[in-house]
This record gives structure tokens, sequence and C-alpha cells, in this order.
């Protein structure tokens, strides 16, 4: 008797746990994945497709440009780490933007970035 109560009770916890992890794939609780370069050809690119709570995995090699994160909270980060993955500014000004204080969960994580400026904006609470 009570190894079938206790299997009925380990079943329906099973079943409510698949229900939840169901629920929070379906309503974009949990963000997605965005590969660069399979999914898009640039990291740019592939910013402006995510969404809050993203992440933006970024294959080994060299991509030209500046990127804005434009207000999104996303993860940005390399696959391989910053001895494989680079973002080249190509001298055009800031290489990586941040354009607003409300985007306090975004991470850029695993690049060397160079050929670019920075600008440090003490107004902002970062």
């Amino acid at each position: 008797r009570w190894e079938a109560l206790y299997a009925r009770k380990c079943g329906n916890n099973f079943v409510i746990s698949a229900m939840v992890s169901l629920w929070l794939c379906c309503t974009g609780v949990w963000g997605g994945e965005i590969y660069v370069p399979d999914d898009y050809q640039t990291i740019q690119a592939a910013i402006d497709a995510s969404s809050d709570g993203d992440f933006v995995i970024v294959r080994a090699g060299t991509y030209y440009g500046s990127i804005d994160f434009l207000d999104r909270n996303i993860t940005l980060q390399s696959e391989k780490g910053p001895e494989a993955t680079f973002i080249d500014g190509v001298q055009s000004g800031s290489t990586v933007t941040f354009r607003n204080a409300g985007i306090q969960d975004a991470v850029l994580e695993g690049f060397t970035i160079f050929n670019g400026t920075g600008t440090y904006r003490a107004s902002h609470n970062w």
C-alpha cells in the first residue's frame, strides 16, 4: 500500500513538473538562443532580432563593426572565449554601446574588443 501511494504521489509530481516546464518554455520565461553566424550573419543583426532574456551566442572568429544593445536585457557571449572571438570596431567610434541605464541585466562576455573608442557616462548608475 505505501509503495503504491508513493508511486502515485511521485507520478503526479512528475506530471506537474513537466507541465510547469512546458509552460515556462512556451511563455518565454526562459530566453531563446540565437547563434552568430548560424542564425544571423552579424552580431548586430542577432541583437536586432533578440528579446529580453535571450542568449546571443557568437561562434569563434572576427566580427567587424560596432554593436548596440538597443536597451535589451540580453546575454551576448562568445562560444570559445576571448582568445578566439574578436569584435573589431574598425575605428568608427564606440565598439559596444549600452544606451540606457534600464538595461541592468545585459551581459557581454568572452570577447576581445579592439579598434574602437569608449565613452563613460557618469550619470548612469551601473
